[in-house]
């Protein structure tokens, strides 16, 4: 089964309140729900399950003009120094310890 992404949409009525849909692939059905007065919303189980959402999950929320998207925070990947020393970019001799501290005390002292 291929997974297709799914944008969940908040739009605000003429009541003042947002219903919050689901833009599924052709064919399926919409999902709504709406906001509660302290703010909250629920997110339509379905949707949750397709999604492997659980309880807990941080979401950014992006305002979009005349509605909102929800997009689940990732966390970063756990990483060891030696997959990310290849950013530094950095060509020369390797530095000391006591080097890299040498250099800090010399930039405080300039900077003061």
């Amino acid at each position: 089964m291929e997974f297709q992404q799914k944008i969940i949409i908040a739009q605000r009525t003429n009541l003042g309140y947002y219903n919050l849909t689901s833009i599924l692939p052709e064919g399926d059905a919409m999902d709504t729900t709406r906001l509660s007065e302290r703010g909250q919303i629920v997110i339509p189980k379905r949707v949750r399950e397709a999604h492997g959402w659980e309880p807990g999950l941080e979401f950014v929320v992006e305002d979009t003009g005349d509605s909102i998207r929800l997009k689940p925070i990732q966390p970063f990947k756990r990483t060891t120094i030696e997959e990310v020393r290849g950013c530094l970019h950095y060509k020369g001799p390797r530095k000391s310890l006591k080097d890299m501290e040498a250099a800090i005390a010399k930039g405080a002292k300039e900077s003061k």
